[in-house]
């Protein structure tokens, strides 16, 4: 009975030590991230792919990832986005998944600009060219001021 009693005791500790639960459990990894804007919102980073900017009081994601460019004064956010419907291969977009801005159809480019209004939590896009994102700037006043940097630039400058 006792070596019944050991070798599954052996058999179990062996079964325990090979499960790897790591993909069982999500663990933040050490280049995960966040930081705070203008105390109303933050840049969430997940994972590489997954770096989105949502409302902290809400926890509401106002930007959907995977955001690769950001900038900021106390009026405005201006945001660079990748297309989260651009699959590499063309500039179509899947038209089968519902778009959370409510759009009639994703829009077209590899990228997205958003203009972001810090005093009325208006969000103002998709613009899909630099053109029309440089347009919508001007209208709202969006300061010249504003410097668009990688995400990851504003952790090494804390």
């Amino acid at each position: 009975m006792r070596r019944k009693h050991i070798f599954f005791t052996l058999l179990l500790s062996l079964i325990f030590i090979g499960c790897d639960t790591t993909e069982l459990i999500p663990m933040p990894s050490r280049d995960d991230y966040s930081y705070t804007i203008n105390n109303k919102y933050e840049v969430d980073r997940a994972n590489p792919s997954n770096i989105i900017l949502c409302n902290t009081s809400t926890r509401d994601i106002i930007i959907e990832s995977k955001i690769s460019k950001i900038g900021w004064d106390e009026n405005f956010i201006i945001i660079k986005q990748i297309n989260p419907y651009d699959n590499g291969i063309s500039n179509k977009g899947d038209k089968d998944i519902p778009y959370e801005k409510k759009l009639t159809e994703p829009p077209v480019g590899r990228f997205f600009y958003w203009i972001i209004n810090c005093k009325n939590d208006k969000c103002y896009g998709p613009f899909s060219s630099e053109k029309d994102f440089s347009n919508g700037c001007k209208e709202l006043n969006v300061s010249n001021n504003i410097k668009i940097e990688n995400v990851d630039n504003y952790l090494k400058n804390k």
